[in-house]
């Protein structure tokens, strides 16, 4: 910097002063009044002490320690959910849930009892208590004390299992809710020797198609059947290892 502009600052703060006192003195009172900025909505702020390469580092250091590491852990967002195993005194529970989760995906692709008389919304306590009968596990996520949403768990082969009815009500989508469930759906599977996990879904709904890519499933064929009006998609997912999550 020139000597005549010795810096005292910090270049950026002088640049904010003085563009703001020239635009707007207003503005410039009510940012100089801010003692704390607040972190945008989707951030969270982690306690704990400042990383070496989180500084703003003045004079000769190492390249080494200005670099930040290969890899950041970043700590999920507390949802608030919580996950039981579902009994058969729940089943009433389980067929609410799932009849009110799936109502707008019939409405969306004009499902009926008529012409699709399996679906989920059209689910009954009967279902569930088959379902138990066939040695399928549920499970059920609360929020504030509330059911919020369920899944399911089949395991038809020793190393092998479906996830089913994965369900979660409207007014308690995007909280993560729906990825809790598949998570916990995986740990309970892996304690039980399965290795594969497959999914069926509506082949034209193709947003949920990829929300289970990210997770790690993996699109296979697909398929039409004499007693659904639509294709069904089959997905699998390899349950991870030591090195994580491993689709195939």
């Amino acid at each position: 910097m020139h000597p005549k502009y010795l810096d005292t600052k910090g270049i950026v703060a002088v640049w904010r002063e003085a563009l703001l006192a020239h635009r707007s003195a207003a503005s410039l009172a009510r940012l100089n009044a801010v003692k704390r900025p607040e972190p945008h909505p989707l951030f969270a702020v982690i306690p704990g002490a400042v990383e070496t390469w989180e500084r703003v580092q003045t004079g000769s250091l190492a390249a080494a320690e200005r670099k930040p590491p290969q890899s950041i852990s970043v700590k999920p967002m507390n949802t608030g959910g919580q996950i039981k195993a579902a009994t058969r005194d729940d089943v009433s529970i389980l067929t609410g849930l799932i009849r009110k989760s799936y109502r707008d995906v019939a409405q969306r692709f004009s499902l009926t009892p008529e012409n699709c008389p399996r679906h989920p919304p059209n689910c009954t306590d009967d279902w569930i208590r088959n379902d138990f009968a066939r040695g399928v596990s549920y499970y059920i996520l609360e929020h504030n004390g509330r059911p919020a949403g369920c899944a399911a768990l089949e395991k038809p082969d020793p190393d092998f299992g479906y996830l089913e009815r994965l369900a979660v009500l409207p007014a308690s989508r995007r909280k993560g809710f729906g990825r809790m469930l598949v998570d916990h759906v995986f740990n309970r599977a892996k304690d039980s020797g399965i290795q594969k996990i497959s999914i069926g879904i509506i082949a034209a709904q193709t947003d949920l198609k990829r929300w289970y890519q990210k997770i790690g499933f993996i699109e296979g064929d697909t398929k039409e059947f004499t007693h659904l009006p639509f294709p069904v998609t089959f997905m699998t997912c390899s349950l991870p290892g030591k090195g994580g999550i491993n689709a195939s």
